[in-house]
C-alpha cells in the first residue's frame, strides 16, 4: 500500500513491543529523529531536530528508551594499541520523545573517553531495560561494559586483549562466544568459554571464508549456539547448533541442497530459531513458522517475486516486522508488516530519485560452458535503449574477488551503464562463492582459464542467442573483475572494443611477491593466495601466460586504467605496471590515479570520478550517452562520514597505552 511518511529516510527500527518505530528523516532541510505511534498511524510522530548532527544507528534499550549514535568528528584516538585518525562515534540515550538524554560512558575517564568508536552494542539485555553491553578500549584492550542507558555510567565486566573484536553472548547476557583478528585484521580467531573463566581458541577463519564457520546467535538451551558452517567433507554450508562444553557442531538446523546457507535469523530476548537466509538468485528464507512463511511468501508476491525482502527488524514477538525491499526495479525501500492485520506500509525509498521507471530489468541467463557446466548470470537490459532496433550495446561486467557472487537486485554498476544505454551481462564463474565448495574450488588456480572462459562463454551464448551484438562488447572490472577484463583483452580480443580496469591484476607472478612482503611466506594470508592462484615456483610458467601485462602486444582494444593511490588489497603499482607495458607494445591506454582513495572507493566523491570516467570512456568506444562531469566538492561536502572513513589516512604508530593511561 502507499505510505503517508516521506521519502529518502534510513535508520528504521521497530521498538521490542512493536508499537513505535523511528526513522531519521529530513525536514525543512535539516535531518531529523523521528518516533511514530503505529497504534496512532494519525498521529504526525515526535521530530526530534539533530542540529546539524550525523545519525550512524538507532537501536531501542526498551520500549520508551533509544540509543542514538552519533557522528562527531574527525579525530585522532584510541583503538587498539594505536592511535587512529578517523571519524568517531558517541552514543546518546533518551526517551523517544527526546527527553533525559545521556551520554554513554559518562564516567568514563582517560583512554576510555578517547575511544574512536563508543557506540556499537553486544548485547540490549532484554531482561535488563536498564541496562546494555558495549565494547570499549582501555589502555589497549577491548573489554566489555555493562552501561546504564538511564545514567551514562559504565562498569567493566570482561577483559580481553587489543585483539578481540567482539563476542556473543547467552540469553543471561555472558559472553560464550569471543571473536579476535590477527594483526592484519584477516583472519578471525574464535574461542569458546571454558568452565573456569578463561578462553579456549576453537577455530581460524580467513575473514573472506566466513560460511566455513560462523557463530551467530545463542540457543535459547544453555550451552548451544547456533553457528552457520561447513564442516569437513560437507559441500555446503548450514546452519548447526554447536556445543561449547563439547566445542563440536551437533544437531543441523537448517541446510538447502543447491547453495549455502548465508545467516541466522533468530530472537534475541530468547534465542529462539526462527529460520535461516540463503540465496539462489534473490534472498530467500527457511522459516520454522509456517505461517510466518507464508507471510514473508505472500509479500515476495506482492513485489512479484522480483525484490530481495530483507526482514531487517521485528518486534519481540515478531507481530511486526520491518522489511527492507532492493531489487532491479527498486533501489532500496522500507515497509513495516503486520502479521495480525497482513498489512504492508511502504514508510520510504532510500534513493527517491530513482523511480522504478527509470530502471532497468534483469533477466536470469542459464547457459552452458564448453566443457558442459551449467551456470548463470544477469542481463541487465536498458530502460532507454539507443536504438529501437538493434540489441545495446554491451558491456561484460565480471565481479571481483573473485570468490565474491552477482545476485538479481539492486546493482550501482549494472544500472549506471544501463541508464547510459548499454545492456550489462554479470556472471557467477566458477570460483564464485555461494553455491557450495566445489564451485568455489572449481576456479582455484584458473585466472585466466575457467574463470575467464565461463565468462567467455556465457558472452558467446548472448551473441549466438542475439541478445548482443558481436561487433559493440566492452568489458570493465573491479579487482580481480579489472584482472579478467584486461585477461578478456588480451586473450580474447577480437571480443572487445574496449577495456576498463579498476584496481585491477596485471601481472600474477609480481602480484603474488607483492603478497608475500606485505603478508609473510608463512602467513595464512599468503598462503591461501597460493591456493587461490597458483605457487610461483611450482607454477611459474602458467602464472607468466595467465598475466595480461605478459601479453599486452595481444591487445588490439582501448584501455582505461584506474587506480586508487591509497589501495591496500591490489598496489597501484599493478596498474602502473601494465600501463608500462601496454606503452612498450603502443597500445592506447589512459591512466588515471585517484590520489586519496583506497580500494573500494567508498567516498562518494571518489566513486562519482570512477563513473563520469567509466561513462566518458565507453561513451567514446561504444557511443553511449554521456553527460556533464559532476562537482566533486560538492559531492564531497554531502557524503556520510562512514563513506568518507575508509580512506582516511593510516592509523599513527605511536603506542596509545602510555599516550592515553588512565
Amino acid at each position: 500500500m502507499s505510505s503517508k511518511f516521506p521519502d529518502k529516510v534510513d535508520h528504521v527500527t521497530i521498538s521490542p513491543e512493536g508499537r513505535f518505530f523511528t526513522m531519521v528523516r529530513e525536514h525543512e532541510g535539516e535531518e531529523v529523529l523521528a518516533v511514530y505511534d503505529l497504534d496512532r498511524p494519525a498521529a504526525p510522530g515526535v521530530a526530534m531536530p539533530l542540529q546539524g548532527q550525523v545519525v550512524s544507528s538507532v537501536a531501542w534499550a526498551n520500549e520508551n528508551r533509544l540509543l542514538v549514535t552519533l557522528f562527531t568528528g574527525f579525530n585522532i584516538a584510541a583503538n587498539g594499541n594505536y592511535l587512529h585518525w578517523g571519524p568517531t562515534f558517541r552514543t546518546v540515550s533518551m526517551d523517544r520523545d527526546g527527553s533525559r538524554q545521556v551520554l554513554l560512558f559518562e564516567n568514563a575517564r582517560g583512554s576510555v573517553r578517547s575511544n574512536i568508536n563508543l557506540s556499537q552494542i553486544t548485547d540490549l539485555l532484554p531482561d535488563d531495560p536498564r541496562h546494555v553491553l558495549m565494547p570499549a578500549y582501555r589502555r589497549g584492550d577491548l573489554d566489555l561494559w555493562k552501561v546504564d542507558v538511564y545514567t551514562g555510567e559504565a562498569e567493566r565486566v570482561e577483559k580481553c586483549n587489543p585483539r578481540t573484536r567482539g563476542w556473543i553472548t547467552n540469553i543471561d547476557g555472558i559472553p560464550v562466544f569471543r571473536f579476535d583478528i590477527n594483526r592484519r585484521g584477516t583472519l578471525i580467531r574464535y574461542y569458546v568459554r571454558e568452565a573456569d573463566g578463561g578462553w579456549d581458541r576453537v577455530a581460524e577463519i580467513r575473514e573472506d571464508d566466513l560460511p566455513e564457520f560462523s557463530p551467530q546467535a545463542a540457543a535459547p538451551t544453555p550451552g548451544l549456539v547456533y553457528v552457520v558452517a561447513r564442516p569437513d567433507g560437507a559441500e555446503r554450508s548450514a546452519v548447526y547448533l554447536y556445543d561449547l562444553t563439547r566445542k563440536e557442531l551437533t544437531e543441523t538446523v537448517a541446510s538447502h541442497p543447491r547453495v549455502d546457507i548465508e545467516s541466522v535469523v533468530s530472537i534475541s530476548r530468547t534465542g529462539e530459531f526462527v529460520g535461516a537466509a540463503y540465496y539462489v538468485d534473490r534472498l530467500r528464507y527457511e522459516l520454522k513458522d509456517e505461517v510466518l512463511q507464508r507471510h514473508v511468501d505472500g509479500v515476495n508476491a506482492y513485489f512479484d517475486n522480483t525484490a530481495n525482502v530483507l526482514l531487517k527488524d521485528a518486534s519481540s514477538d515478531f507481530g511486526r516486522v520491518v522489511m527492507y525491499a532492493s531489487g532491479p526495479r527498486d533501489a532500496g525501500s522500507y515497509h513495516i508488516y503486520d502479521r495480525v492485520t497482513g498489512q504492508l506500509t511502504q514508510i520510504a525509498s532510500v534513493n527517491p530519485d530513482l523511480p522504478p521507471a527509470q530502471l532497468s530489468p534483469v533477466e536470469v541467463i542459464d547457459y552452458t560452458a564448453h566443457d558442459g557446466a551449467a551456470l548463470r548470470g544477469y542481463l541487465t537490459l536498458p530502460v532507454s535503449p539507443l536504438s529501437d532496433t538493434d540489441a545495446a550495446p554491451l558491456v561484460v561486467v565480471p565481479h571481483g574477488g573473485p570468490h565474491r557472487r552477482d545476485y538479481y537486485d539492486y546493482d550501482l554498476i549494472a544500472q549506471f551503464l544501463a541508464s547510459r544505454g548499454y545492456a550489462v551481462f554479470q556472471t557467477n564463474f566458477r570460483g564464485s562463492d555461494g553455491f557450495g565448495l566445489s564451485f568455489r574450488e572449481a576456479g582455484y588456480r584458473e585466472w585466466g582459464g575457467l574463470m575467464q572462459s565461463d565468462v567467455t562463454d556465457g558472452l558467446q551464448h548472448l551473441i549466438k542467442t542475439g541478445r548482443a551484438d558481436a561487433d559493440r562488447v566492452c568489458t570493465l572490472g573491479f579487482s580481480y573483475g579489472g584482472y579478467a577484463a584486461l585477461a578478456g583483452a588480451a586473450f580474447t580480443p577480437s571480443l572487445y572494443r574496449c577495456a576498463a580496469s579498476i584496481n585491477g591484476i596485471g601481472d600474477l607472478p609480481v602480484f603474488l611477491e607483492q603478497m608475500r612482503e606485505k603478508h609473510g611466506r608463512d602467513s595464512e594470508e599468503y598462503k591461501f593466495e597460493l591456493k587461490s592462484i597458483g605457487d610461483p615456483d611450482d607454477d611459474a610458467a602458467a602464472l607468466t601466460a595467465a598475466s595480461p601485462a605478459n601479453h599486452a602486444g595481444q591487445i588490439t582494444a582501448p584501455v582505461l586504467l584506474i587506480a586508487g593511490a591509497k589501495d591496500n588489497n591490489v598496489p597501484p603499482e599493478q596498474t602502473r605496471l601494465m600501463l608500462e607495458k601496454m606503452a612498450d607494445a603502443r597500445v592506447p591506454a589512459r591512466k588515471i590515479m585517484i590520489e586519496d582513495a583506497g580500494h573500494s572507493f567508498r567516498r562518494a566523491a571518489d566513486m562519482a570520478r570512477v563513473l563520469y570516467e567509466i561513462e566518458s570512456f565507453l561513451g567514446r568506444h561504444l557511443g553511449g550517452r554521456t553527460g556533464a562531469e559532476p562537482d566533486y566538492d560538492a559531492i564531497e561536502a554531502h557524503e556520510s562520514p562512514e563513506d568518507a572513513a575508509e580512506e582516511a589516512p593510516e592509523g599513527l604508530t605511536e603506542n596509545a597505552e602510555s599516550a592515553m593511561d588512565d
